[in-house]
């Protein structure tokens, strides 16, 4: 007989810093970041914080309300450099007129998601 228990295969992101973009990051692309945000939730265990390389990032994220997400397990994106005008997301729309916004991700100007804001 061959008894086999399954662990669920996502894990919830547990308090920390990640990286986001360059070498070796722990996702390559917010997309990847908001991804598993979106799916596994955080583990309730504290504040969580995204540090983005320098870069350009062209992508059209839809974040959802994250699952342990509260006024105390924050999630954070804030430029790793602490530089804000080195790092850019920017989504592009093509319509008939294509429309381009920026936003700038650093110290200055640090985006904090909470359900309670």
């Amino acid at each position: 007989m061959f008894l086999c228990i399954g662990q669920p295969l996502y894990a919830q992101i547990t308090t920390g810093t990640y990286t986001i973009g360059g070498a070796s990051p722990s996702y390559a692309t917010f997309t990847a970041a908001v991804a598993d945000l979106n799916t596994n939730g955080l583990a309730g265990d504290g504040p969580v914080v995204f540090d983005v390389r320098d870069g350009t990032y062209d992508e059209q994220l839809v974040i959802n309300q994250i699952t342990g997400a509260s006024a105390i397990n924050t999630i954070t994106f804030q430029s790793e450099s602490a530089n804000n005008t080195l790092v850019t997301l920017k989504t592009t729309v093509s319509t008939f007129a294509t429309r381009s916004e920026e936003r700038r991700v650093g110290k200055e100007c640090r985006s904090r998601w909470s359900p309670y804001h």
